[in-house]
């Protein structure tokens, strides 16, 4: 907003005083404490005399008059608030204090922001008192979480019957804290009692545990007394059943550990002295907290129950602290606050439909509830179904391998009617000794399909040998039989590859004599008659490599 204001000449009526046309910023309002802010006048004198500027700031001068119709405010923090700025014109022909002004309203902001910080947990290790009630302890009036209305049993701190002073009420946080500002909630019961608030006070900080332990009102060693801008706290309104804060500002530039209240009286309850909630807190430039950037599943949504679906976050926190991730799906936490940044969803039937998964992120020195989130929208569906195609015989016209030893033919390795536990004679495929990688398995189907899904129990014998089984591997299709009937490992001829979701089977577990069954997600919407895994190596057997059960899959 701009003020006009014409200052009336004096002289003779041969000169006219100079006007003012226009004044302002080149920044708008409002700005950043420390931010430079240019003000420029312009002005006009029938005469042309030579003019001069002077500039106030909330009537004061910070100028004289000069030929400089600009002027710099560079504002610091004590300049947080509401101005007005002035500009002053005379050319010296009439009054010495100036022919025309104009004023311009302007705001600063503050650099800073406040922020609470919190102990490491709510409980009696980090938050002390001189004397609590049972349920009633001094943490409670520091938990967030806990509700500002209604009753004050569990919601805050309040002393036992007989104590009205000369209480302390100590505080522990992770580390050593510039605190500057404290705000509080006094006492209340449903809106009443109030006269059982803290009155007249004394805060001090210290790093010496030995004074964080010592409750006695009057040993003040190794406590420094902090200077505030009040020293009584504001009696809740009677009758108000609900929060009323009240801020107290601390001057302090000293980091401690450990801060004290020191609550000297009520405000004239016979009974008790107690607080409803305590925050306190440090400019948001002494620890900011860590922020989330990205939340990404490695499978895109959506995806079918059964499915194990991971979800990463990524965070920075400016100071470099340690950052814990809190994983949730709709609103409930999966896991508490942990180092990892991923957590494993391995879904089911039960959490078919729409969810939303999210993370929390804290760095301990901030809300222990957590400084940021981020969440994304995740689908889980039906799975489809699925159906196992078979080769039209279980003999080696049907499944073809590079190398087999006799009786271990590949065949084995398809046929359903074979056993999955014992041993491993007759029941799968296995090559002769010195065959250990590079071998090709190939099935023919009676007519074309679109395989989906291959699933496997890796090579075991009575649950043992199990390095034997396949480890890397290669899925083709094809439609041509003069390349299925070729077992040359490196001719890829007429093969097409397939993409799966895995690249390695894995070993079966040593010790367990049946079927532990593994899946392979075929990327595939291409019919083919022939298809071929070519088995890259074994998981460290020295002498041979081998399937226990292959089983091809397409959609019912």
């Amino acid at each position: 907003m701009i003020h006009r204001h014409y200052v009336p000449s004096a002289g003779v009526p041969a000169n006219y005083p100079p006007v003012i046309t226009s004044f302002t910023a080149n920044k708008s309002s409002p700005q950043t404490a420390g931010t430079s802010i240019i003000f420029t006048a312009s002005a006009t004198d029938v005469e042309n005399d030579p003019l001069e500027y002077k500039f106030l700031l909330d009537g004061v001068d910070q100028t004289g008059f000069t030929s400089s119709s600009s002027w710099e405010w560079v504002p610091d923090e004590g300049d947080s608030g509401s101005h007005t700025v002035t500009v002053i014109v005379r050319d010296n022909h009439h009054s010495p204090d100036g022919d025309d002004s104009e004023s311009l309203d302007f705001a600063i902001s503050s650099l800073y922001s406040y922020q609470a910080v919190y102990s490491q947990a709510f409980d009696e290790n980090y938050i002390k008192t001189t004397n609590r009630w049972f349920e009633f302890e001094g943490f409670r009036a520091v938990n967030p979480s806990l509700s500002l209305s209604g009753g004050r049993y569990l919601n805050s701190w309040l002393t036992e019957s007989g104590y009205v002073g000369s209480q302390r009420f100590h505080i522990e946080f992770t580390r050593d804290r510039v605190i500057k500002k404290i705000t509080y909630c006094n006492s209340h019961h449903d809106g009443y009692e109030t006269n059982v608030g803290v009155r007249d006070f004394i805060i001090q900080g210290s790093n010496d545990a030995s004074a964080f332990s010592n409750l006695t009102f009057d040993n003040d060693t190794g406590w420094t007394t902090i200077p505030t801008d009040v020293s009584s706290m504001v009696k809740h309104t009677e009758g108000h059943d609900g929060v009323l804060w009240n801020d107290i500002n601390l001057t302090n530039n000293t980091a401690y550990k450990y801060y004290a209240i020191k609550c000297i009286n009520n405000h004239g309850n016979a009974n008790y002295i107690g607080l409803r909630r305590l925050i306190f807190q440090i400019l948001a430039l002494d620890n900011a907290g860590p922020t989330i950037s990205s939340l990404t599943p490695n499978l895109a949504s959506p995806q079918a129950a059964g499915t194990t679906i991971v979800f990463t976050a990524t965070a920075s926190d400016p100071e470099s602290d340690s950052i814990q991730y809190q994983f949730l799906v709709d609103g409930v936490a999966q896991t508490g606050f942990i180092s990892s940044n991923s957590w494993s969803w391995e879904t089911d039937t039960g959490d078919i439909g729409d969810h939303t998964i999210g993370v929390k992120v804290r760095d301990n020195n901030n809300n222990p509830f957590g400084d940021d989130a981020k969440s994304i929208n995740f689908t889980i569906s039906t799975p489809p179904e699925y159906v196992t195609v078979y080769p039209p015989a279980y003999n080696e016209t049907y499944i073809k391998t590079t190398n087999r030893w006799f009786e271990f033919e590949g065949f084995r390795a398809v046929d359903p009617a074979l056993s999955l536990s014992g041993s491993r004679y007759l029941n799968s495929w296995l090559t002769e000794n010195g065959y250990v990688g590079s071998q090709r398995f190939h099935v023919e189907f009676a007519s074309a399909q679109i395989i989906k899904r291959i699933t496997y129990c890796n090579s075991h014998n009575d649950g043992y040998d199990t390095n034997v089984g396949v480890k890397d591997f290669i899925v083709q299709g094809s439609n041509s039989a003069a390349a299925f009937s070729n077992l040359n490992y490196g001719d890829n001829t007429d093969w097409t590859e397939i993409t799966t979701n895995v690249t390695s089977m894995i070993q079966h577990t040593t010790g367990v004599d049946g079927a532990i069954w593994h899946t392979v997600e075929l990327t595939n919407n291409v019919a083919y008659k022939y298809y071929a895994i070519k088995c890259v190596n074994n998981h460290g057997n020295t002498s041979n490599i081998g399937l226990r059960r292959v089983e091809f899959k397409k959609l019912a």
